[in-house]
């Protein structure tokens, strides 16, 4: 039995020694992606220089999007590459859809992609809408 728990012990010793020593978030990491209210995301954004992504179809834009968001259509069939192209992976990323379900499709793909911190709106843009 003390062996066990002597092999036990020195095994959680291991493990959490490897896991400082990898410093961060690894990519693709699900706690790199945060979903986070309206309220906290209108606040966030506010700040200068802040990348916003509107993920939805360029129609669902037509009717409205938020001031300074930056559009890559979640179904466009270079969509990560425009994610590469057009996004710093080394700063934190807003993004949002129309209800949340493509914004955290898009988000965890962020975060496989090796984005360091992305922030998914709840509720997306009708969630936005209710509170203007």
């Amino acid at each position: 039995m003390k062996k066990l728990i002597l092999f036990f012990g020195l095994f959680l010793l291991v493990a959490g020694a490897s896991c400082q020593q990898q410093g961060g978030n690894a990519p693709g990491d699900p706690a790199t992606v945060e979903v986070i209210s309206v309220e906290n995301f209108a606040q966030d954004i506010a700040a200068e220089g802040i990348q916003v992504v509107d993920v939805r179809t360029q129609e669902e834009v037509d009717q409205g999007t938020i001031t300074g968001a930056m559009h890559i259509d979640f179904f466009a069939d270079d969509f990560q590459a425009q994610l590469e192209e057009k996004l710093d992976k080394e700063k934190p990323v807003y993004v949002f859809c129309r209800s949340g379900n493509r914004s955290n499709k898009a988000a965890n793909m962020m975060a496989d992609m090796g984005f360091t911190k992305v922030y998914d709106m709840d509720g997306g843009w009708v969630a936005w809408s209710k509170k203007e």
